[in-house]
């Protein structure tokens, strides 16, 4: 099978949520997703942290042997801790649109075909597969499609929600994570 790789931004909650295991199904806007097809390869990008220059002798005394190092290089992700954490290491943070493949921690392959479907049309079940869970207490409850609603509204404001924009559905498994 002819498969592609390609690089894909998620955030830190759904990077959180791949961890999991909860997040399989993401839904995205663009035309670039039409030829996505089964068994390609996605590499995720997401929000990191890297040290500004080389890993001194006073940094290995000082705990940096236990930090977490790709390729040589002192990485840290966003999804897993808390920025002034990171910032008081002297790691710089960086946009995950700049985050090359080789410091990529997780490797999804699609499961299907990317396709393309309303975005009010989204189940449940969906919600549930695109890392999101409803909540519910004695006195009130809110959906997984509701809590997926409310993300995409932050993330693209109404007017695509409005629309009811036509979005590329993309499912898949997580190959390769981690933590």
């Amino acid at each position: 099978m002819n498969q592609n790789n390609r690089p894909l931004i998620f955030s830190a909650p759904m990077v959180r949520a791949l961890l999991a295991g909860a997040k399989t199904m993401t839904r995205r806007m663009g035309n670039r997703y039409a030829k996505w097809k089964k068994g390609d390869r996605i590499w995720v990008r997401e929000t990191w942290w890297t040290y500004p220059h080389g890993v001194t002798e006073k940094d290995m005394r000082d705990g940096a042997d236990s930090w977490p190092f790709v390729n040589d290089i002192l990485i840290a992700y966003d999804a897993d801790g808390d920025g002034e954490q990171w910032r008081s290491l002297g790691l710089k943070k960086k946009s995950p649109i700049f985050m090359p493949r080789w410091a990529s921690r997780i490797t999804l392959e699609l499961t299907s075909n990317a396709y393309q479907q309303p975005l009010h049309e989204i189940t449940e079940d969906d919600a549930r597969r695109e890392g999101f869970s409803s909540i519910d207490s004695d006195s009130w409850k809110v959906s997984a499609a509701a809590q997926f609603r409310k993300a995409w509204l932050m993330l693209h404001g109404g007017t695509a929600w409005t629309a009811n924009t036509l979005v590329w559905v993309i499912g898949f498994r997580v190959m390769e994570a981690t933590p």
